[in-house]
């Protein structure tokens, strides 16, 4: 069960203009919309994916500079959690954050633990001593663009196996705030 684009844009809308003060209008709440309507295909095309298929495309947002993208994931992950709370496992979907930095990481699992009302999200990077298995009882892990660099360089498995699934279910939804920048 996902969140339902309409519903994202309502709830980004007051969050945009009740909590952080800003003005919406009819085109912020068409992106809105798209950015819920891309959430929920990525996360469609991610339960129907199997160990044996191929990884679906990528999906990619890029519209202009203060148009609220994170805010937006921020919100869609928290609602996500909240929503899927409400099911059983292994029917809970939860989500993957990805950040520039320590802070950055720890900034955006404290805005979804805020937005959700309950401790939805974990952060897990290097200043902190968090297991992969203390990771497995959140539906929502936020880590650096680091972490996730040095997975692939591995095996782009080694990060699904780390992170693709938790107690509740499968992470479905991997949003990555930001181009990474070049793998080295």
């Amino acid at each position: 069960m996902t969140v339902l684009p309409s519903d994202f844009a309502a709830e980004m809308e007051r969050l945009w203009t009740l909590k952080l003060g800003n003005v919406s209008g009819p085109a912020f709440r068409e992106l809105w919309t798209r950015m819920g309507e891309t959430f929920h295909l990525a996360i469609q095309q991610n339960m129907k994916a199997s160990a044996l298929s191929i990884a679906p495309a990528w999906q990619v947002l890029a519209p202009e500079m203060g148009v609220g993208k994170t805010q937006g994931a921020l919100l869609y992950l928290a609602m996500m959690a909240k929503t899927s709370r409400k099911l059983s496992p292994p029917l809970q979907i939860g989500g993957l954050f990805v950040a520039r930095t320590i802070q950055q990481c720890e900034d955006a699992a404290r805005t979804i633990n805020e937005l959700a009302g309950f401790e939805a999200a974990i952060t897990r990077h290097s200043s902190n001593a968090v297991t992969l298995q203390e990771c497995r009882h959140f539906p929502v892990v936020v880590i650096t663009h680091a972490a996730v660099t040095q997975s692939w360089a591995q095996s782009y498995s080694g990060i699904v196996d780390a992170y693709g699934s938790w107690e509740g279910g499968r992470r479905c939804l991997v949003i990555i705030d930001e181009a990474l920048g070049q793998c080295s």
